[in-house]
């Protein structure tokens, strides 16, 4: 379509599990979305697209540089580090980033590791594989949480009215 700003996805299939909608970006961009793109032919998959949505894909200074028409990398995750950002700003090339992608994912990540380490999961299911057999839950080699004081910082985001507070929850068992 002659006239709109042409988009490249790179790396899409690296968030995707059947239930990406582009619909939108599409709408506003002329999108060409890849599963994969090795890193021997970002560039010339790239080409002349003002804007390059990537998650994994690296883009350093030299590639950077051979991007003349890039003017918006979006990164779809919350950290930066495969972008050479000070190779993006001396070209005058924007990087942005998801607010808050992925939130529910992360902290329900972030419980399960919780949970595993505080009762030795990994020794247990160790233990398990090599046929030790627990008898009772008197066996199990953990101790519960609920026992123990403990506190969860919980950040919440209003994007109505973007402002963001902290708050701290503290139980006592």
């Amino acid at each position: 379509m002659a006239g709109r700003l042409r988009g490249v996805f790179l790396d899409w299939r690296s968030i995707d599990q059947d239930d990406l909608n582009l619909d939108t970006i599409a709408s506003t961009i002329d999108l060409s979305v890849h599963a994969a793109c090795p890193p021997d032919r970002v560039v010339e998959t790239i080409g002349d697209a003002g804007v390059v949505i990537v998650n994994k894909v690296v883009l350093d200074r030299k590639t950077l540089q051979s991007l003349p028409a890039t003017r918006l990398v979006c990164v779809i995750a919350t950290g930066v580090n495969n972008i050479d950002l000070q190779a993006a700003s001396e070209l005058g090339i924007r990087v942005c980033n998801v607010r808050d992608y992925a939130a529910a994912s992360v902290s329900q990540h972030v419980f399960l590791l919780i949970l595993s380490l505080y009762t030795r999961f990994l020794d247990y299911q160790r233990d398990v594989d090599a046929g030790q057999v627990i008898g009772s839950i008197s066996e199990v080699p953990f101790s519960f949480i609920v026992q123990e004081p403990s506190g969860i910082i919980d950040w919440h985001s209003d994007r109505s009215r973007d402002c963001s507070r902290c708050r701290y929850r503290r139980s006592s068992c």
